[in-house]
């Protein structure tokens, strides 16, 4: 009974959680319709297509097309976007140069970064709506609904806000399971957001303009979503309480109800510990510490600075590890509904339904399994490592058996992969003291945000090229990717330690930081295991291939 309590006092106090549920639901579900209203819009009014060719254009294979016009139309769709690429991504690194210590600095930082953020969407939605009631309005007007997005930061901005307030608000020792929690959240989010979204499509539309599809019913439904994570935001999201909160009832002193005056003066010292960096700065207006050209001076020196434990060298290879993990669960949602009808012959409807069950499986084997992992008390890098191997089994098995079973069959040993990410950000934000995670973690932020603009066409490329060659080669190409992330995560558990967890020198502990620039004896060792890890996967991979 006890522990039932713990359980919801723990949800109790989730206060930025359920906006990243409304931000991943919105996202989700709006992911591919812009572009889908761009490509309608140029068959057409820049072809002058029929309104039935183009109403099934998306769901139509390049051998069924009787016009042969769908290669056409997706090149010049795709042409748009990449304008939308470039607009999204040179703000977003710019933004990258001054937020991250904004947030360091100034409090409520965090909490404005949500409610903008909130804003642009509802903002971008609204022109969205626009564009489709006029539907005959020109496609590069759809351009215009990114730009509130690009003033407030955009995706950036909000995870920027997002993660480092999981991070500084929560007790070290339950950080790695209020992660769990959040990532959890995050994939249901996910499932909700695709199956919602393309059913909604699918109705009626809400104009009588020719429009093809419902697309203002979505863009309706994910503004409503982000007004109420707005209020919700703006009224449920504060960092000095819920840090307090957080130490009162899961500090290492908390959870008395006797709430004795000892407890009581611990938790508060500790309280101001952790907000100390930002009541020292009140006295300067937070605007003038926002665009304060120094910010970006001092956030690279965050980056670079010479660290014990070599973190310089684990930021780096953390950076590669996240391009690399994004990019790899980003190809089934790329590429997943061609390959579905390529490959398994099902429709749109099957594949939806599909991906959102897959979603609940993940989800779900990650909630009731993760008691268990984490009531060991595993390191967060083998929990890493436990998701790593997870979704690289998913991927491997879907490239190898491919079938609708094949498909299914991949969940049961890939549905511990969300202990990949958990375990990444887990140790990633341990790393660092408060007043520096705004600064990383607005580069790592930065990393998530931009990585899927560019990967996408990435994997565009890799799909149309090998699917015709062997059908299950582009998953075993991401399941590929994977291996650089386990081969980083391998390196920093057994060379590294986390820096509260480093013995002194001074009181006679044993020195156990990560390998030293002239420790040449580790590296070599680090070069022998990733050279021959690299060359047992290429072995197993071309046996594998051969096999077939």
């Amino acid at each position: 009974m006890w522990k039932i309590l713990r359980f919801f006092e723990f949800i109790y106090l989730l206060r930025v959680e359920p906006y990243l549920f409304a931000l991943t639901f919105v996202y989700t579900m709006k992911r591919e319709l812009t572009e889908q209203l761009v490509a309608d819009k140029i068959c057409r009014f820049t072809y002058n297509l029929t309104a039935t060719y183009c109403q099934h254009l998306h769901t139509m294979l390049p051998n069924d097309d009787p016009l042969d016009m769908r290669h056409k139309i997706m090149a010049d769709k795709k042409q748009l976007m990449l304008y939308k690429t470039a607009m999204i991504i040179v703000p977003s690194l710019m933004a990258t140069v001054i937020v991250g210590h904004w947030t360091d600095t100034y409090i409520k930082a965090k909490k404005w970064l949500l409610m903008t953020g909130a804003l642009a969407i509802v903002a971008e939605c609204l022109i969205l709506i626009l564009n489709d009631y006029y539907f005959d309005l020109n496609k590069t007007y759809i351009l215009i609904a990114y730009v509130p997005g690009i003033l407030s930061g955009g995706l950036f901005a909000v995870l920027t806000a997002i993660w480092p307030y999981i991070a500084v608000t929560t007790p070290t020792h339950y950080l790695t399971h209020r992660i769990a929690c959040a990532e959890i959240i995050n994939m249901l989010a996910q499932a909700l957001g695709i199956y919602g979204g393309a059913h909604i499509l699918n109705t009626t539309p809400m104009f009588n303009g020719g429009q093809l599809h419902n697309y203002s019913g979505v863009f309706t439904i994910a503004g409503t979503t982000l007004c109420l994570a707005f209020i919700w935001a703006a009224l449920m999201v504060d960092k000095k309480r819920d840090t307090r909160e957080w130490e009162r009832r899961f500090g290492r002193h908390g959870g008395d109800s006797a709430d004795s005056s000892a407890v009581h003066h611990s938790v508060e010292h500790r309280v101001n510990a952790r907000i100390r960096h930002f009541l020292d700065k009140d006295i300067v207006h937070p605007l003038k510490r926002l665009f304060n050209i120094k910010n970006g001076h001092k956030m690279l020196m965050s980056l670079v600075k010479r660290r014990d434990n070599y973190l310089r060298f684990q930021i780096l290879i953390l950076f590669l590890s996240v391009i690399s993990y994004v990019s790899s669960n980003l190809g089934p949602i790329v590429f997943g509904q061609q390959f579905s009808q390529r490959a398994y012959r099902w429709t749109p409807d099957q594949y939806v339904t599909a991906f959102t069950l897959g979603c609940l499986a993940i989800a779900g084997g990650a909630a009731a399994i993760g008691p268990i992992l984490l009531g060991l008390r595993l390191k967060d890098t083998h929990l890493a490592l436990l998701g790593l191997v997870s979704f690289f089994s998913l991927h491997l098995i879907r490239g190898i058996v491919v079938s609708p079973n094949g498909y299914y069959y991949s969940l049961i040993p890939g549905c511990l992969g969300l202990y990949a990410i958990v375990g990444i950000r887990a140790h990633l934000y341990k790393l660092f003291k408060d007043h520096e995670l705004g600064k990383v973690l607005s580069f790592f932020a930065a990393t998530e945000a931009t990585t899927p603009l560019i990967a996408t066409e990435v994997i565009n490329i890799i799909f149309d090229e090998t699917i015709g060659k062997m059908q299950g080669l582009p998953f075993i190409i991401i399941a590929v990717l994977l291996v650089i992330p386990f081969m980083v995560i391998v390196w920093i558990d057994n060379y590294t330690i986390l820096p509260h967890l480093q013995p002194s020198v001074h009181s006679g502990g044993t020195n156990n930081n990560a390998i030293d620039v002239s420790d040449y004896y580790n590296l070599n060792l680090w070069l022998y295991f990733t050279i021959h890890s690299a060359k047992s996967l290429a072995m197993l991979i071309l046996s594998t291939m051969l096999s077939l």
